[in-house]
């Protein structure tokens, strides 16, 4: 009877649910070891989301310690961001029960929500783009110094005829990317570059003149 009781146990356990909700609304984690399909289905439940997931799903087991909960403003960022370590891609658009996830190689074959703000982009690890026409620097130029800080799967185009950037990425990496091109895209940095570039071009002819003489007092020797 025992050794039945302990098995019943392990056969809950196994079933319980991944993700529960509280009265607040809260998200709980229901066990530490859990497969991200698991989770995506307890979470779309719970959102009411219409969960759509590709056949190039990585299905990863996760083991998570010293979680119990998750606040729900914060449980789709959480979502993403395992999604996201596990090789897997989530779009969302912009007020819709739809979720899809793919595999995050397949992204650039797949349509992706555009933001043309800083604060329409969604703070989670959702896949998203921005695109933005500049006022004041170099569109190929911008394109080639963020290509450093993209994501694996993040991709940078600039528009020449347009003078504008498109960059699609993660959310959060977006979020971080679309600041550094706000920053930058102004008459105070456009104004202390070209001030840089006065610096340079200075030090560049100090430096040739400098050679000059050298070749001067070498030759007479």
């Amino acid at each position: 009877m025992k050794s039945l009781l302990i098995f019943l146990l392990l056969i809950t356990s196994v079933q319980a649910e991944v993700l529960k909700q509280n009265t607040q609304g809260d998200f709980l984690i229901g066990r530490p070891t859990f497969k991200m399909s698991e989770i995506l289905a307890d979470y779309a439940k719970l959102s009411n989301s219409n969960l759509s997931v590709s056949s190039e799903f990585s299905d990863e087991e996760f083991t998570v310690q010293g979680l119990a909960e998750v606040k729900k403003e914060q449980i789709e960022n959480y979502i993403s961001i395992l999604l996201s370590q596990s090789g897997n891609a989530v779009i969302r658009m912009p007020d819709s029960p739809n979720m899809q996830v793919i595999s995050a190689r397949d992204i650039r074959y797949t349509t992706v929500p555009v933001y043309k703000t800083l604060e329409a982009i969604p703070k989670n690890d959702n896949q998203a783009q921005f695109t933005y026409s500049l006022k004041h620097i170099d569109a190929s130029e911008l394109s080639r110094n963020l290509r450093p800080f993209m994501g694996r799967y993040g991709r940078v185009i600039d528009i020449r005829h347009a003078n504008a950037i498109h960059i699609a990425d993660t959310g959060n990496n977006l979020r971080k990317l679309a600041q550094i091109v706000l920053h930058l895209d102004t008459e105070e940095f456009k104004k202390s570059q070209a001030e840089i570039e006065e610096i340079n071009e200075k030090h560049k002819q100090t430096v040739k003149q400098e050679k000059s003489f050298l070749d001067i007092i070498t030759d007479n020797q």
